[in-house]
């Protein structure tokens, strides 16, 4: 997103962009609902990811360890 994209939402920190939610991401549904409900392949629970600056925090190889994540909701949080 360019600066004059963020300004025009009114975000103009990066702190800003940090708190907002993942929601606001634009993420489909799936891939979603897999990182609010963080739980892990092996069914421990991972954490729940609820704002920009948590999934930034997150590495791919973080993120394959949640079930149902693949490649492909992978790749759709990079491109975001």
């Amino acid at each position: 997103m360019h600066d004059f994209q963020l300004a025009e939402k009114g975000i103009t920190k990066i702190e800003d962009i940090l708190s907002q939610d993942i929601e606001s991401l634009g993420l489909n549904s799936r891939t979603f609902n897999i990182l609010r409900v963080g739980i892990s392949k092996d069914g421990r629970v991972q954490g729940p990811i609820y704002t920009v600056g948590e999934l930034t925090k997150k590495t791919e190889q973080d993120l394959i360890k949640y079930r149902w994540f693949g490649r492909k909701s992978v790749a759709e949080v990079i491109l975001n």
